[in-house]
């Protein structure tokens, strides 16, 4: 009796597991329909996906995920990868396996519908959609506000220990902090200094920090601008005061400094000053190498790539001085960006 209780299980067990394989083996052959509703796939898809209240996600890997993936180059059954599709969330670009190599099918644009074609145009920074203004003076093509780009943010700790090693700090004025969305939210003496100033970089940092297209200005650079200004306002001995040398420094030129800042506060713009070239320079002050902040509302400093042993050149105004300063600066110091357009 036993015995024939335990056949019958087994046959039963067998017939259901020829069901589930016959289950199975018809839905990968047949069309499907996934549906939040009754419905039959259409007669031309094999797959059909219907909702009226959700959406499809694709696999989303990352680079080093989706290199990862085997057999890409393998053909099972007659059938190779060609067309398989993923979302790559470090380009944020869907992508197929097409030839040989991922192609991009579709990237997400954060910068759509700005387009930068000349000076004078608002552009976009595509890797945080950042805009900016943007002037031209002489022949140049500069940004007419400082460089916000944040990619991380060092404590003051960190901005000795990164600056010390050569390795980049990024900063907001009076921030002593490590997290992103904090400083970018910081408010010092109730102004958000990250939109109104911007970013504070060390050399290094400054090296890679503006977006395509745009570079950080060497020596020369600002060089031109500076004559050109002193040209352009009918000063004289322009050469003589703004040289094309790596030697001279200090205060040059007449009231130049003067010509490029923001008016409207009395504590950085005196009588003389208007901003007749449309730069916008405010005091966004300055990190020295031990991380402490210094000279907001006073002193507005920017970086060069020109560097000089172990030091790099900068520029600065001063809000009691009416001149252009050229100085040669640590470069644990973290100073302002104006990137220039490159050409």
């Amino acid at each position: 009796m036993v015995y024939l209780f335990n056949k019958i299980i087994v046959k039963m067990n067998l017939v259901v597991l020829i069901l589930l394989l016959s289950f199975f083996s018809s839905s990968v052959y047949s069309q499907v329909s996934i549906s939040n509703e009754d419905r039959t796939a259409h007669p031309a898809a094999i797959l059909d996906l219907f909702s009226t209240d959700k959406g499809f996600l694709l696999p989303r890997l990352s680079e080093e995920e989706r290199d990862a993936i085997e057999s890409l180059e393998n053909t099972v059954e007659g059938v190779n990868a060609e067309f398989l599709m993923i979302a790559n969330t470090d380009s944020k670009c869907v992508e197929i396996w097409v030839g040989g190599y991922w192609q991009e099918f579709w990237c997400y644009d954060p910068c759509e519908g700005v387009n930068f074609e000349t000076c004078g145009d608002i552009l976009c920074d595509s890797r945080d959609a950042q805009t900016y203004a943007s002037v031209k003076i002489g022949d140049q093509c500069w940004m007419a506000q400082n460089l916000a780009y944040l990619p991380e943010v060092q404590s003051n700790s960190e901005h000795f220990t990164n600056s010390e090693n050569q390795n980049p700090s990024y900063g907001v004025f009076g921030y002593d902090g490590n997290d992103v969305d904090e400083a970018k939210s910081y408010l010092h003496l109730g102004e958000n200094v990250y939109e109104t100033r911007g970013v504070l970089y060390n050399w290094w940092a400054a090296q890679s920090a503006c977006p395509e297209g745009w570079k950080l200005p060497d020596h020369d650079d600002w060089t031109v601008l500076e004559r050109y200004i002193c040209n352009d306002e009918g000063n004289t001995n322009c050469e003589t005061k703004f040289p094309f040398d790596e030697s001279t420094i200090d205060g040059r030129g007449t009231n130049e400094g003067d010509l490029i800042r923001v008016s409207g506060n009395p504590s950085w713009c005196n009588s003389t000053c208007n901003d007749n070239y449309s730069f916008a320079a405010l005091p966004s002050g300055s990190r020295v190498g031990s991380g402490a902040f210094f000279s907001l509302n006073t002193y507005a400093y920017w970086w060069s790539s020109t560097e000089s042993e172990s030091n790099a050149w900068s520029r600065s105004i001063y809000s009691e001085y009416s001149m252009f300063y050229r100085n040669m600066s640590q470069k644990v110091s973290a100073f302002s960006i104006r990137c220039i357009k490159d050409n």
